[in-house]
């Protein structure tokens, strides 16, 4: 029993600790965008149905999300350096703390 306690008690700690580290991470997962495609973000969002700062609604679109991005930076007026780092901040929102959780906990029975 003191083993679920322990184990129960790593779990809430470290899915609070993601919940939070994602919170502070959501809100700024785009502040590396270089300026030509921050009008491709938006649209993305908007097309998708989201608000670029609702990571929950962009990370149940995100590939949708990432491909509509895309397309639009493919025509933008970046320089490769600003394009690669466009798909770098793309490909960098925040879902896996949301997405995959805390992992399984192994419980030991009574023999």
């Amino acid at each position: 029993m003191k083993l679920n306690l322990i184990a129960v008690a790593t779990t809430l700690f470290v899915a609070g600790t993601s919940a939070s580290t994602l919170s502070t991470r959501s809100v700024v997962w785009w502040a590396q965008m270089p300026e030509c495609g921050l009008k491709c973000l938006f649209d993305s969002a908007e097309k998708v149905g989201c608000d670029v700062s609702d990571v929950k609604c962009l990370c149940t679109t995100l590939r949708r999300f990432q491909l509509v991005f895309q397309e639009c930076a493919d025509i933008t007026k970046c320089t490769k350096v600003e394009y690669e780092r466009a798909l770098k901040v793309i490909n960098s929102v925040p879902c896996a703390a949301e997405t995959v959780g805390p992992g399984p906990v192994t419980t030991f029975a009574p023999l």
